[in-house]
Parts: C-alpha cells; structure tokens; sequence
C-alpha cells in the first residue's frame, strides 16, 4: 500500500487491508478468474457426497438430522470453486480447496471441526 491510495491517512497502523483494496481484489477474481474442477477433486467431490449421504451421524445408532440431497453436492462443488478463486487459482485442487469446502459444510451441518 503507497501514500497515493485513496484513504490510506485514514487508515488504522494495524489494518492490513484497506477497503478500497478489498474491492479490487473481489472485482479483479469476479472478472478474471474462473476455476475449473480437476477430474481429482470431481472425484473427491463426488466420493465425499456418497459417504455424507450413506453414513450415520450423531451418537450412537441415530441417524444424521441434517438431510443430503443435490443441494449439498451443489454446495460441496461452489465452496470449492469460491475458494479457489480466492486464491486467484485457475484449478479446483483435491487438496486444497475440496478440504476446505468439506470442513466449512461438516462445521455448517455438525459443528463438527477438525
């Protein structure tokens, strides 16, 4: 950040990023970038899907109260592409961004945190 961004006497000496560069940023990955889904992260996407709606959740034999339908495979796939465009990332990777989709949904549906 220079002198000659707009607000930067405004800002505060522990701010990191300042609003003006924040909606610069969002612009830039709104217009620039489009990640695609690898065939490895497709495969991730869709086996995690299969396990969500196939395993029991909870304690003990209750099953699961949050149901898992084609939304939930919708939300697996725009997680992971929203976070690779944080990234300014052209790919969806298994590793990185699928990891992250499936613990921001297991925290959403079961409070559940790595």
């Amino acid at each position: 950040m220079n002198a000659g961004t707009p607000g930067y006497q405004n800002l505060k000496r522990n701010e990191l990023l300042s609003i003006p560069f924040l909606k610069c940023f969002i612009q830039y990955a709104e217009e620039h970038v489009k990640p695609q889904l690898t065939d490895k992260a497709c495969a991730f996407i869709t086996n995690l899907y299969g396990k969500l709606r196939t395993e029991k959740g909870g304690c003990g034999e209750k099953y699961q109260t949050v149901s898992i339908t084609a939304r939930t495979l919708e939300t697996l796939i725009r997680l992971s592409t929203a976070h690779a465009k944080s990234w300014l990332s052209p790919i969806v990777e298994k590793h990185f961004d699928t990891e992250v989709a499936r613990s921001i949904l297991e925290f959403a549906c079961y409070q559940k945190v790595d």
